[in-house]
């Protein structure tokens, strides 16, 4: 540079388009020199800004000189960006060496900013895959692919990602890579017939090869197929034909693979590679001259191919010419140093010649460097080894060799034969492996030393001799180790002077390419290697700049980036080896060399760039050092990142501030990207580990456990917080103490519930929990050998009984005494790894799904016994408000183990905390890892070669103590729970027999959120499917919850936001390019979307194709990879901007006044739980319910009390929550629903608001009621309940009683009123009056009196779940609901006839025989007149026997009349009718028997269920045959149910089976009283007799009765009161059960009957008095009619109790407390039948006690002597009860606790 350098503004512009980017489009090395205008404008650059570097660097010093006080200060004068541009140009001008000094140096004076340059990240990423340096580049790739998706270069990315992945035998990773590319329609420098190669290759070496031959010969048909490409592809399928057996017959394949060859050498002739190949084939078929032929010619082509040279030695050797064979083994070795065919076939030639020794030494060559060796090779060095050991010393005497020895051989010359052709491949070998070649042809590995050095005598063939005899010796007398240690030292310092003159040889002869030498130029690279690029000295800059031939300057380079080096991958990649006698040559590389120059082969990479490299560097010309830089024409600051300016938005701004703030960025920029949380910060990295240093100890710590007691301790705060803080915790007796039944989760109640769920099978090597062997027991490594299948429970239950009685026997046999537990004694003797070789695998059975309900409900019923933050489903638990399934995660998984089995290293899916609880009968050995320490293991497993995230790996011990890495290890017992907390890693083995139970939690901490989003993101980097979908999860947390830690809120917020920046100008692109958006609202428990492409979650907005009838979600970057203008995709939104602006805007910091606990922030998780359920929170309703159950009641039963604002809040959202249960979005304007949960275990502690009739109307606010608020009429004033019922105030007996009374005031009352000598009126309920209602007097006409049936068609799940079916059913006596059972997914199936003689045969059937006749008709049994009374009688029998009555019924029928399911009857000609028997009242109550069956009732909406917290039933707490139990009718044509209206007025339930109808009748409550009537007048009991009503003398009377068909899958609703009756018209089964909607008016119903009923003397089977204080324990109701009906039963009980107390002990009475046992019925007086509650009376002397009431007591004696009375409750409770039940306002501050 002899001058100012100027450039025109031309040239300028052409600078500013030369960066990576332009990697393989511009090819400045290919450019003509000196005239190409690119190249000129790019070394005018790199000279004045190494010149700029040089300059500046000197100001930089004479400033630090002068100015004392910046001394050692680092103010760099020369902008960073200036030396990525030099890193841009070095890398096109094809100078690799500059171009990674020049990024390195641009990283180092940029540390914390230089990953946001992509265009950076890209350049050095080419630059490390150029050095082979794998394991960097894909770092960088992978980094280049999370910051930008979009970046204009990703399929050059994938590509090379996919190449990389195939090299590293990482077949899904590499085809995904390159199926990415393929559909990316960006340019780029491989065309699509390369990159299809590339796929068909891979299929190739993952061993698909007839997947591979179909791609191949796809390629084929292509006729614009490039000829490289087209001889490449001939070459590969010529080598599976030649190599794969699959592919036919031997001399068949064969003769395809020589045409196909020889197609390859005809198009390209210099084929080095195709020629050998031919060669192999010829040998394989004896043709040996041929065979030879074509491998000297394949040498000819200067190809140094090791495996050419291995296959002529097999011909020589073959051929009888040892000589000429061990000469051309040695070219093959002296080319690739550790050719395992070589020295194989070199092994077996000396030992054919007894050459011991010198075969031995081949052997343990070939084996030296291989993973996994062939055992064959092992066993032959172990036998060699003994023969060596026993021959006799050598002697002079002995019979010469006919062979020389390895050491004699490397040094010979070749013959002439052979002369020529090695000299060429050796001159060859200079280009891909010059450290195994020298020059001379005539003497391999000769070294040539300098004439002054003196170099050492080698060992004659004697002294070789001698040394290796003496090395054999075990044990050696004084003169000979004195020889042995000279003949050692010798050999030592002659080897080391072969490497010294080896490396002068090289630095001699180096290349310009890293992969073709090792250190050169090693004077410049010794003096710079601690320098930095600024501060080098202009004759150094001068030296370093032109010297183009030190490629090992970046391998060093290379190794200073990080402290453990950069892995520096060699040329080529072990392969396939063929290990026969008669051929051992290496499976085949097979190149491809596009037209940028690419060459690729199937175990390495040749070239790794895109352009045709010019080895000629630029240096500058003479002068041009001391020139000094006078003019800036070129700028200084180069922008050399084509970013955009950075769009900033913070937590802090309103959802509005966010929108207009991307809109303005979106109008000058359109790149578009989205990272979640790591926006200020790199990429995701591994945690650094901790540098503390740890002692033994301290590398085996103690296991942090906890033994429980009892349940107190199980549920305390304290130990939820102990389980936080530590990295793994085993909770020892937690089973024990929360009476958790293991025995349900055992392999025999598994395989009775159900035998064929489906088990995964992982087949694994038996070994001991020290050790991880090889396949072939050799050596021990990282990687597990595993294979996959699957069976069912009840097979693998026969797998695990027979290995068990095998081990059982085993141990007989020897003698072994009590005390077996299942331990296999494993050790490393050769006995017992010889035993293990005849039988080393085991299966192991895991992920058992156990989410299906109506499989496991009692399963996973037993598990709500465990405390909240334990459970699978609760308020606290991140993954509860996923809103669908995850099997495994917020789902139940079982394992089953024999013992060995092994779960794998692994850290959770996303980092959630995991529990697994032993059911035993086995332990379970566990090893944890704290989290800090993932990063070291991780690096342990490249190091090992096995993949952190989805590989099958087992730590060595030995391998993590050197590297300081703590290990957790203990045993789990049967019923230890054992906490694995956030991020934690673990491996776990089976000691014995055992299932255990496991899924994931995700407690509502910041730690937690963070590493799970932390994993996210890791996942996104390493482009995985993250299994939690952290945005979806992120929305549904803001929705449902509200935060009082603040970090968690920050952290929650900043995700928010970002998702919603990102969603904002998605929309904006779209609207700016008009492309339609479609708006696709997201169904409930639909799973979170994930881009078919990428893997990653794709939010709100989805870009959709259809492919096959399957349509296909891709996210926005993949979209516009295909399709860059979004053409032939649609765009739908799945979420509404303005809701997600509504949910961020909603989503604040709650602020919880007083103190909070350390953990769980209790105060805030009331509403946190409660809100929850909003939305749905599993994908199945049963579960749904199950998580509404547990989120609220586990957010109001610890010790912490709410102040007023958090109760609310908590009341508020227990209302959403009765939304939710029912189905309702969370959008609805008009959502009316009951709460519901599945089983009776948590109401007693369930605290429950529903609004009037169920409803639950939106106040004013536009927000959902809370807890106590009144919502009947919104123009009422709000006042306290006290005063509202002391204005509306109702006497009840004397006029004394008032419900606005405390419970003392009561007392009081009740005291003054006295006991009346004991004639004590026991009504409970006073309004109405007991007798039967009045109908309406108004006269209907004929159509009024036949009304339509109130019927509804479900047609959605939303329909069915809708609370307006229920409104509507709860106004009509009775509705047909219509294909409720199909929409609701019921199996009608589970209840046919056949299936339940399947599931049990022998279970009872009550029978009633009844006359046959039409439904219009019932005759007296003498066939003369029609009338009411039904003629039945009573018998029993099994389901099986009625099954087969059943059946002949139906055949005795279809031979007589039409064959159809319901036959039409004509009994006008029949004199008599035939009796017929009709299957009633088959109770389904047992869960053990009928599981599946009741399990599929759940899917029923919860107001329909058996079981529901909404069900007044739910809370009597015993069972009610047929009410709040299933009971199964089974019919046959003409079976009836006759008249009556349901126990104690409850709604009933029925549903059709099929496959017959069933016609129903059906009169309203409003007509029962003439009903009633009509029975009386004919002789009939009302409520005890069988009558069927006849519906002339109906009509006549004028009472409207509707009338309808039931078909199979209806479901019939009855009202309270209605009556009906029902007839078969087919062969069909029904179910039915009773409900009890908390409805005033199903309760004031319930009640009025219950009072007829005692005046009836007729028994109520609903004890009202008990299920009314059982409500009032368990409910908070804000229906005010419906509590003050309560609250008035209550009184008047209290008021009984009392005056029967108070008589009792006027009587001198002994009172004595008898209680009241869990489950245990309601006693009922032994005379009259009346529910007695509270003061029983009992005969003292009787052996068997009878209850009375005090009635029939003071019947029998006055004074009631022999009487004992017995009270169940204390008084007191009872009076505390009635205190507590109060009608739930705002107005009240109502006391609660709240749940961790």
């Amino acid at each position: 540079m002899a001058g100012n350098v100027k450039l025109s503004p031309l040239d300028l512009e052409i600078l500013s388009e030369l960066d990576a980017l332009a990697f393989g489009f511009v090819r400045l090395s290919l450019e003509e020199s000196p005239g190409s205008r690119k190249k000129q404008v790019a070394l005018k650059a790199v000279a004045f800004m190494e010149r700029l570097v040089v300059e500046r660097q000197a100001r930089l010093n004479q400033q630090r000189h002068a100015d004392s006080n910046n001394n050692g200060s680092r103010n760099p004068l020369i902008d960073p960006l200036t030396y990525c541009k030099l890193g841009h140009l070095h890398l096109l001008l094809g100078d690799y060496t500059k171009a990674l000094s020049a990024y390195q140096k641009y990283a180092t004076l940029t540390p914390n900013q230089y990953w946001r340059n992509t265009v950076y990240l890209y350049g050095q990423g080419l630059v490390f895959f150029h050095f082979n340096a794998f394991r960097w580049a894909t770092k960088v790739f992978q980094q280049v692919l999370y910051l930008e998706p979009g970046f204009p270069r990703v399929n050059e990315i994938h590509i090379r990602l996919g190449i990389m992945a195939k090299v590293n035998n990482d077949f899904g990773t590499s085809l995904r890579h390159f199926q990415m590319a393929q559909i990316n329609t960006a340019p780029c420098t491989f065309n699509e017939a390369e990159i299809n190669f590339h796929i068909a290759h891979l299929h190739e070496v993952y061993g698909k090869y007839a997947k591979a031959n179909l791609l191949y010969r796809d390629l084929l048909k292509d006729p614009d197929l490039s000829s490289p490409l087209r001889a490449d592809v001939h070459r590969q399928l010529g080598w599976i034909f030649y190599s794969v057996d699959a592919m036919g017959e031997k001399m068949g394949r064969i003769q395809t693979a020589i045409q196909h060859l020889q197609k390859s050498i005809e198009i390209d002739a210099k084929s080095g590679q195709s020629l050998y190949l031919l060669g192999r084939c010829h040998a394989a078929m004896g043709k040996v001259h041929e065979a030879f032929i074509a491998y000297r010619n394949s040498v000819d082509k200067s190809e140094s191919n090791a495996d050419t040279w291995c296959s002529i030695g097999v011909l020589y050797q073959q051929q009888n010419q040892p000589m000429d064979a061990l000469q051309a083994y040695i070219c093959a070795v002296q080319l690739e140093k550790f050719h395992v065919a070589a020295w194989t076939n070199l092994g077996i030639l000396y030992e054919s010649v007894n050459q011991l020794q010198d075969s031995l030494t081949c052997y343990c060559n070939a084996v030296s460097k291989l993973k996994n060796p062939s055992p064959n090779l092992h066993q032959r060095i172990k036998y060699l080894k003994t023969q060596l050991s026993n021959a006799p010393p050598p002697s002079h005497s002995m019979k010469s060799k006919q062979l020389p020895s390895v050491e004699e051989a490397w040094n010979l010359p070749v013959s002439n034969e052979m002369a020529g052709r090695q000299s060429n491949a050796m001159k060859g070998a200079k280009v891909s492996a010059p450290q195994n070649g020298p020059s001379d042809p005539n003497k391999r590995f000769k070294s040539e030393s300098n004439p002054g050095n003196n170099a050492p005598p080698a060992l004659t063939p004697q002294q070789l001799q001698t040394l290796h005899h003496l090395q054999s010796q075990a044990s050696l007398v004084p003169p000979q180790q004195q020889l042995l240690q000279t003949l050692q030292s010798q050999l030592h310092n002659y080897r080391q002077y072969q490497v010294k003159v080896q490396q002068q040889r090289v630095v001699e002869n180096a290349v310009s390419s890293l992969d073709s030498g090792e250190l050169v130029n090693a004077d410049i690279l010794a003096e710079l290697q601690n320098k930095d690029l600024g501060s080098v000295s202009d004759r150094e800059l001068e030296a370093l700049i032109s010297q183009q031939d030190i490629g090992s300057f970046a391998e060093s380079l290379l190794k200073q980036i990080q402290a453990d080096g950069v892995e520096h991958h060699d040329m080529e990649v072990d392969g396939e080896r063929d290990g026969d006698d008669e051929d051992s040559g290496r499976s085949t590389r097979a190149s491809h060399q596009t037209e940028n120059g690419v060459m690729e082969s199937k175990d390495s990479i040749m070239e790794c760039s895109t352009d045709n490299r010019d080895d000629s560097g630029f240096k500058l010309e003479d002068g041009g050092v001391n020139a000094q830089v006078t003019s800036l024409d070129i700028p200084t600051h180069l922008e050399v990142v084509r970013s955009t300016k950075s769009l900033c938005v913070d937590t802090s701004m309103t959802s509005d501030e966010i929108l207009l703030v991307c809109k303005k960025w979106f109008e000058s920029n359109t790149e578009l990207s989205l990272t979640l949380s790591m926006t200020d910060k790199g990429p995701p990295e591994p945690p650094e580990r901790p540098q503390k240093s740890l002692s033994k100890e301290n590398l085996l710590p103690p296991t942090p456990s906890v033994y429980l007691e009892n349940r107190k301790d199980a549920s305390s705060a304290q130990l939820q917080e102990f389980c936080i803080k530590h990295p793994i915790t085993v909770v020892r007796g937690i089973a024990s103490a929360l009476k958790l039944d293991l025995g349900l989760f055992s392999t025999k109640q598994l395989v009775e519930t159900h035998g064929s769920q489906k088990v995964d099978v992982i087949t694994q090597l038996k070994q001991n929990a020290d050790e991880n062997w090889d396949f072939n027991l050799t050596k021990q490594v990282w990687h597990c050998i595993v294979t996959k299948s699957n069976t069912t429970i009840s097979k693998y239950a026969q797998y695990q009984t027979a290995t068990f009685q095998d081990s059982l026997k085993e141990e007989q046999e020897k003698g072994g005494s009590g005390g077996f537990r299942g331990d296999l004694d494993l050790d490393g003797r050769e006995e017992t790894r010889r035993r293990r070789k005849q039988q080393s695998f085991l299966q192991f059975g895991m992920n058992v799904d156990l989410s299906e309900q109506r499989h496991w409900r009692t399963q996973l019923t037993e598990l709500m016994k465990l405390p909240p933050w334990a459970r699978v489903v609760s308020a606290g638990n991140m993954l509860t408000h996923i809103g669908y399934p995850i099997p495994g995660m917020n789902t139940v998984q079982l394992q089953m183990k024999v013992p060995c089995s092994r779960t794998f290293a692994r850290q959770e899916s996303n980092n959630f905390c995991a529990i697994d609880i032993n059911i035993g009968p086995g332990d379970c050995e566990w090893f944890a890892v704290p989290y800090e320490y993932w990063g070291a293991v991780r690096t342990l497993c490249e190091k090992h070669g096995v993949n952190f995230s989805h590989g099958s790996w087992w730590p060595n011990m030995k391998d993590l103590m050197e590297e300081e890495v703590p290990v957790y290890r203990f045993l789990q017992r049967p019923g230890d729970m054992v906490w694995v907390n956030s991020g934690c890693l673990y491996w776990v083995q089976a000691v014995g027999w055992c299932n255990n139970i496991k899924w994931n939690v995700g407690p509502l901490t910041n730690t937690q959120y963070n590493l799970a989003l932390e994993r996210y993101e890791w996942n996104k980097l390493l482009g995985m499917k993250s299994r939690v979908p952290m945005v979806h999860l992120s929305w549904s947390l803001a929705r449902n919850v509200r935060l009082n830690d603040e970090a968690l809120y920050k952290s929650m917020k900043n995700t928010l936001v970002q998702s919603l920046k990102r969603t904002i100008l998605i929309l904006e692109y779209l609207k700016s390019a008009g492309i339609e958006l479609k708006h696709h609202s997201r169904k409930r428990h639909d799973p979170a979307h994930y881009c078919a492409q990428c893997e990653r979650e794709v939010f709100a907005i989805l870009f959709v194709r259809e492919i096959e009838s399957q349509h296909i979600v891709s996210c926005f970057d993949c979209a516009r990879s295909r399709s860059p203008d979004l053409k032939g995709l649609v765009c739908l939104e799945e979420v509404r901007l303005s809701d997600l602006k509504a949910v961020h805007d909603g989503f604040r910091f709650q602020v919880t006044p007083g103190p909070t606990p350390a953990y769980g922030h209790h105060a805030a998780l009331a509403a946190n739980a409660a809100a929850a359920l909003v939305s749905p929170t599993s994908s199945s309703a049963a579960q749904h319910h199950v998580a509404a159950e547990t989120l609220f009641a586990g957010a109001l039963t610890n010790h912490q009390m709410l102040g007023l604002s958090a109760y609310q809040s908590a009341a508020a959202a227990a209302a959403a929550a009765a939304v939710a249960v029912s189905g309702v979005s969370s959008g609805s304007t008009d959502p009316r629903a009951s709460f519901s949960a599945p089983t009776g275990t948590l109401l007693r502690s369930l605290p429950l608001c529903l609004p009037a009739c169920s409803s639950l109307p939106i106040s004013s606010q536009g927000r959902a009621p809370c807890l106590g608020e009144v919502m009947e009429d919104s123009a009422t004033p709000e006042i306290g309940p006290i005063e509202a019922m002391r204005q509306d105030k109702r006497k009840f007996q004397e006029g004394k009683l008032d419900v606005s009374l405390s419970s003392s005031e009561l007392l009081s009352c009740c005291k003054d009123l006295g006991h009346d000598d004991g004639d004590i009126n026991t009504r409970l309920y006073d309004a109405p009056p007991v007798n039967p209602p009045k109908s309406k007097a108004t006269s209907l006409s004929r159509e009024e009196l036949l009304p339509p049936t109130p019927s509804v068609y479900v047609r959605s799940k939303e329909e069915a779940y809708s609370p307006q079916l229920l409104e509507f059913c709860l106004q009509k006596p009775i509705v047909l609901i219509r294909n409720l059972a199909s929409i609701c997914d019921i199996d009608l199936q589970l209840y046919s006839t056949k299936r339940l003689v399947q599931s049990h045969p022998s279970h009872p059937v009550e029978i009633r025989s009844q006359m046959e006749q039409t439904a219009d008709e019932n005759w007296d049994p003498t066939m003369s007149k029609q009338v009411w009374y039904c003629t039945s009688s009573r018998s029993h029998t099994t389901i099986a026997k009625y099954a087969e009555y059943q059946a002949s019924n139906l055949e005795e029928t279809w031979d007589t009349m039409e064959r159809t399911v319901n036959p039409k009857f004509d009994f006008s000609d029949k004199p008599t009718r035939r009796m017929i028997k009709f299957g009633t009242n088959c109770d389904l109550s047992d869960e053990k028997k009928w599981a599946p069956q009741l399990n599929d009732l759940w899917k029923l909406p919860a107001w329909l269920r058996v079981v529901s917290a909404g069900n007044m039933l739910s809370h009597v707490g015993h069972q009610i045959l047929g009410m709040n139990t299933v009971q199964l009718y089974m019919k046959v044509p003409c079976a009836r149910t006759p008249g009556h209206q349901e126990n104690n007025n409850f709604c009933a339930v029925n549903i059709n089976i099929g496959p017959g109808d069933s016609e129903w009748f059906g009169v309203a409550n409003e007509y029962w009283s003439e009903v009633e009537q009509f029975c009386h007048k004919n002789g009939l009991s009302y409520l005890h007799g069988s009558w069927w009503p006849n519906i002339s003398e109906l009509t006549e009377a004028g009472i409207p009765c509707y009338r309808f068909l039931q078909k199979p899958g209806d479901v019939v609703f009855v009202n309270s009161g209605c009556v009906h009756w029902v007839q078969a018209t087919g062969w069909c089964n029904n179910i039915a059960w009773n409900v009890g909607p908390l409805t005033h008016r199903q309760y004031a119903m319930a009640m009025e009957r219950y009072e007829w009923n005692k005046s009836q003397k007729y028994q109520s089977i609903v004890a009202m008095t008990f299920l009314s204080w059982n409500l009032a324990r368990n409910l908070r109701v804000s229906d005010s009619r419906l509590f003050l009906s309560i609250r008035a039963v209550l009184m008047q009980s209290i008021r009984l109790i009392v005056q029967q107390l108070s008589f009792a002990e006027t009587k001198g009475i002994k009172i004595r407390f008898h209680g009241r046992k869990r489950n245990e019925p309601v006693h009922y007086c032994g005379l009259c039948d009346e529910e007695v509650y509270n003061v029983l009376f009992v005969k003292e002397n009787e052996k068997r006690h009878t209850v009375h009431c005090l009635r029939c007591a003071r019947t029998q004696d006055s004074d009631l002597k022999g009487f004992v009375c017995l009270e169940e409750y204390h008084l007191q409770d009872l009076l505390d009860t009635y205190d507590n039940f109060q009608l739930a306002t705002s107005g009240e501050l109502i006391s609660s606790s709240v749940a961790s």
